[in-house]
């Protein structure tokens, strides 16, 4: 949103006051056709500015094959290629657009051109490097000295620009274990339930396990505890409308086969339930399965996920996560039909191992 000239006169503000590296980023910074203008082509570019060192770039890659080496003759130092996988299928999944041989011409095209990362590991008997954002096992974040101006013009500091992403994928994950959680505990839900041990005497002063003495939030510590097979099975329900129904029965979405892209977010969202729900224990998944049953008479699918480990803690979330996000799945690839799509019915239906089973009527 900020102009070309915008650009510039804040860069030579924060040069002048001590800034000695900065790095165009987004979004995607080369979509803009002024980029190698601000780099370098005129004038009052940022290579002109006394004291600046480093310019750098932060690209999906996909147009940096050919301005690449523009950019090169421009000035830029640095460069930063964003790859979600290495699996030519897995990157389209992920981002949604053909482009893979785009970014891997990209890279082979800076090794070309002479582009030597920083803090990296390499292959032996290959040219490429690779490096690692050590956020978390090296925690750099607080004496980060990083500032960062949004699209906008607005300025925050590095750190804060993460957290509130941060906090944007909590927020709306934490409402979604809360919704799930109100509606195992509520006292209508229970009515549905087995007779087990949950209904007996000495279950009426049960505490919640994540609430420490003072009423703070606590990871449970399950260390003592002995491996166990456990299996859980969750299920939820997507109610379609007429249309929709249809077309995803008949496989004649726009955005292709939704089940089978379903199966694939649900399968990949229960091993990634420990980064999504905050205080879940990271647990390695035997197996995880999805299997859905079209209800016609009520334009319906059924989810239903199960999944299996041999762990100290349960699979009970991972399996709510996987029919959550299945859910979520089939929604997105119907929308483009009918915003008049409906999620309900969240709930675990089965859940082994560990101090009590429990399965529901």
């Amino acid at each position: 949103l900020l102009s070309t000239s915008e650009v510039l006169t804040l860069a030579r503000l924060f040069v002048r006051e001590g800034v000695d590296k900065i790095r165009l980023t987004g979004g995607e910074p080369l979509i803009r056709p002024d980029v190698l203008d601000i780099i370098g082509k005129k004038q009052s570019e940022l290579k002109k500015l006394e004291g600046l060192k480093t310019v750098a770039v932060t690209t999906n890659g996909m147009n940096l094959s050919k301005l690449l080496p523009k950019l090169r003759e421009a000035g830029l130092d640095l460069i930063n290629i964003s790859l979600d996988s290495l699996v030519s299928a897995k990157f389209e999944f992920i981002v949604r657009r053909k482009g893979f041989h785009k970014v891997m011409e990209s890279i082979d095209k800076a090794v070309e051109l002479g582009y030597n990362p920083v803090k990296t590991f390499k292959v032996p008997g290959f040219k490429g490097q690779m490096g690692f954002i050590t956020s978390m096992s090296d925690h750099f974040c607080g004496s980060c000295n990083r500032l960062r101006i949004t699209a906008d013009g607005n300025l925050k500091p590095e750190v804060v620009a993460k957290i509130e992403t941060l906090h944007v994928l909590i927020d709306s994950l934490s409402f979604l274990s809360l919704r799930m959680f109100y509606s195992q505990s509520s006292v209508e839900d229970h009515t549905h339930q087995t007779p087990s041990a949950l209904d007996s005497p000495s279950n009426a002063k049960a505490q919640l396990t994540h609430i420490d003495a003072q009423g703070q939030a606590t990871m449970v510590d399950i260390g003592e505890k002995l491996p166990t097979p456990r299996t859980a099975t969750a299920g939820a329900t997507i109610i379609l409308g007429t249309v929709a129904f249809r077309l995803l029965r008949d496989n004649q979405l726009a955005k292709g086969d939704a089940l089978t892209v379903a199966q694939l977010a649900g399968i990949m969202a229960s091993k990634q339930t420990s980064s999504l729900i905050p205080l879940c224990h990271p647990l390695p998944l035997d197996h995880t399965s999805l299997t859905f049953q079209l209800d016609e008479p009520r334009c319906s699918v059924i989810i239903t996920a199960t999944c299996r480990t041999t762990g100290r803690t349960g699979v009970e979330m991972e399996a709510l996560t996987a029919a959550s996000v299945a859910a979520l799945t089939v929604y997105d690839m119907c929308k483009a039909v009918s915003h008049d799509i409906v999620i309900s019915d969240v709930k675990l239906l089965i859940k082994t191992g560990g101090k009590r089973d429990f399965h529901r009527q």
